[in-house]
């Protein structure tokens, strides 16, 4: 029971941050920047560096949704990428340039932030997941120590090391559709275009795969270790049923 609250403070984030970035979906697809009245900004306050970075990132949405909108692929007006990036990169710049007006800052410096990313945010979609590849684990690996017990050691390695290689790649491509569904919903774009490059998970496939392995084994060995304090607890039991049934 106590799990519930934990999970609560872990979620919460995750789905705050999921609504809050819905404001990305006022956006306009006419190059037209109305996100907020001007305020100016100190940028060497966290607070204020968070608010530019935020603006970078939507006046960038708005940048690919117009490109996507005048000269992308299903636009019915597409003539080459070279004039796709041409659309999206003018628009970005007069995106940039209004936001920096507006906040007394440089155009280079809202550039600069774009790109930034919010720790809390892929904090917790790495979290969630992990809670769920435990569960799914935790009842894998109980009916796998049902079947191999310990005292069967080297069918319990084989299994185990057979089984958390599949359940790992398998936890991956589902974490690759779990982040991605979450990123989407968080720009409020399907259309990820480059920035599906900074986004973490996928330049480090090698530890999320050791990752879940290791995580697997775990829960593995504390099902054995549950399993052998109850047949010790049984065995100590065991002379006390009897003396009383005499």
């Amino acid at each position: 029971m106590r799990t519930l609250p934990v999970c609560s403070n872990l979620f919460t984030p995750l789905l705050l941050l999921v609504v809050l970035s819905g404001c990305a979906g006022r956006l306009n697809p006419n190059c037209d920047w109305t996100n907020n009245p001007a305020l100016p900004l100190e940028l060497r306050k966290p607070a204020d560096e968070r608010h530019l970075t935020n603006d970078a990132m939507i006046a960038e949405e708005l940048a690919i949704r117009h490109a996507d909108t005048r000269r992308g692929h299903r636009s019915g007006h597409f003539a080459g990428m070279d004039a796709y990036v041409q659309t999206r990169e003018q628009c970005m710049s007069k995106l940039f340039a209004v936001v920096a007006d507006n906040h007394s800052v440089q155009p280079q410096q809202v550039r600069d932030l774009v790109g930034g990313r919010p720790a809390a945010f892929d904090v917790a979609v790495l979290l969630s997941f992990a809670i769920l590849y435990a569960l799914v684990s935790n009842v894998l690996g109980r009916g796998m120590v049902g079947r191999f017990p310990r005292d069967e050691p080297v069918a319990a390695l084989a299994a185990t090391a057979i089984t958390s290689a599949m359940v790992s790649v398998g936890g991956l491509i589902m974490f690759t559709l779990w982040a991605a569904t979450l990123e989407m919903m968080r720009i409020g774009n399907t259309h990820m275009s480059y920035r599906v490059g900074r986004v973490p998970w996928g330049h480090h496939p090698t530890e999320l795969f050791v990752g879940g392995v290791v995580l697997f084994w775990l829960i593995v060995l504390l099902h054995h270790l549950a399993t052998s304090h109850k047949l010790h607890r049984l065995r100590d039991e065991e002379p006390i049923r009897t003396r009383s049934m005499t």
